[in-house]
Order: C-alpha cells, then sequence, then structure tokens
C-alpha cells in the first residue's frame, strides 16, 4: 500500500468527500506499508474529527493487484475503485462501485472518555444484510444510535464485527467465529461486552465456500452447542 489517507465524506451515498479535512495517514513515519498475507497494520494516529453520526472516508492506493481474504458482502456501503494514485482526491470521476466493504477492518477513535464498546459479533445479519444501501441502518448502527441519544451511555462505542457467511464449526465466510473471537473481539480496545448472532449458516448450508462439511453434518444442532 504506497499511499493512505482519511476524510469526512460529504455523504454517506457519494464519492466526493470535504477536501479540508484530507488527512495523510503515516506508518512508521512513511506513507507505505507492505502488509503480510492474512496480517493486519494500524496506522499511526492523526487528528481527525470523528463526531457521532458522520461519514469518515478512507482512501488507499495498492501498487499491485490485492484480493481480501474477508469481505464485508452485505455491508451495504459503496466503494470507489479507480485506477491511478488517487487517494487525496476530493472526488472519484468514473470510478467501479462495490455495495461492501474490502481490507479496512476498523476505525479506532479517542472519545475523551475511558474506552466502553459493544462488540456485535456474527454473520450477514450483523453485517448489513438487507439494510438500505448506505442508510447506515443495520442493527448495530441503531443499537450505536440508542445508545449515544441516552446520556448514561453516549460514551460507548459499538463494534460490528459481522462477516457475511461467517459460520461457527468451519470456516465460511472468512475465518469462522471461534477462530477470530480473539482476534476480532477480545482484542478490540475497551471491549466490555458482547453480542453474538451465529449458527444461521452452519443450519443453512452443510457445505460453503469450497469447505467439505462433516460426515454427521446431518445432525449439527449438538455440535453447534458444544462448539466453543
Amino acid at each position: 500500500m504506497t499511499s493512505a489517507y482519511i476524510a469526512r465524506a460529504v455523504s454517506a451515498s457519494a464519492s466526493t468527500t470535504d477536501a479540508a479535512t484530507d488527512t495523510p495517514l503515516r506508518f512508521g513515519g512513511e506513507p507505505e506499508v507492505m502488509i503480510p498475507p492474512g496480517a493486519a497494520c494500524l496506522s499511526e494516529p492523526v487528528k481527525f474529527d470523528a463526531a457521532p453520526g458522520t461519514n469518515p472516508a478512507a482512501g488507499f492506493h495498492l501498487d499491485q493487484p490485492a484480493y481480501p481474504g474477508t469481505g464485508h458482502a452485505d455491508a451495504n456501503q459503496t466503494m470507489y475503485v479507480v485506477h491511478g494514485v488517487q487517494v487525496a482526491a476530493a472526488q472519484f470521476h468514473g470510478a467501479a462501485t462495490m455495495d461492501h466493504w474490502c481490507w479496512l477492518t476498523g476505525v479506532e477513535v479517542g472519545t475523551g472518555a475511558p474506552n466502553r464498546c459493544v462488540a456485535a459479533s456474527g454473520d450477514s445479519i450483523t453485517d448489513g444484510w438487507r439494510s438500505d444501501i448506505n442508510g447506515n441502518d443495520r442493527w448495530p448502527d441503531d443499537l450505536s444510535s440508542r445508545l449515544d441519544n441516552n446520556e448514561a451511555t453516549r460514551s460507548v462505542c459499538v463494534l460490528r464485527e459481522g462477516i457475511s457467511g461467517n459460520r461457527i464449526l468451519i470456516d465460511g465466510g472468512g475465518p469462522s467465529a471461534p477462530a477470530r473471537s480473539d482476534r476480532d473481539v477480545l482484542s478490540q480496545p475497551g471491549v466490555r461486552c458482547v453480542i453474538i448472532l451465529e449458527g444461521i449458516n452452519d443450519l443453512g448450508n452443510p457445505a460453503f465456500e469450497g469447505h467439505v462439511a462433516p460426515a454427521d453434518i446431518h445432525f449439527p444442532a449438538q455440535q453447534l452447542i458444544n462448539a466453543d
């Protein structure tokens, strides 16, 4: 990744950003970083106003083809893809669009108050299945709005850790829920409680994305009950 930035989007449904908020990101003091397959990378902190309800836009340039190992296919948020180095462009002209997220896994925000977060872990329903495109009305978004409208819980954040096609017993859309619990939930800053919605794909899809189901998949209830 040769360059990356963050800015405030003019709206949730447009490829235009507020140029005055364009903020470059650095990795060990450098604008570029090499991320090995399956690894994660955190940029240096930047000063950026990320008030509740705003739409930050993250952009980055890849100097060679790359395919994400995990995609949020039901995030229902538009991602814009263009050729060339255009990370600082205020608007992407002629961009291809996809209504899901890839590569970026999260944005850490300092609240000025003790970190208190709720992690919403699950599959496509948590990811945003059947929510409105760019509507920010997934159920974790609604939960976040309710917490923000209550003075006692205003500083509580919600982490949306849903992966479409996710499973419990074997890998599906990305690593299985038990395999990714440490990375996506327990190691996240400020997590105090977790809401889990999993198992639907284990019941509905005996085989999924090339994975071979166990021989006794016809009796999955006890396997799900016993799953860590």
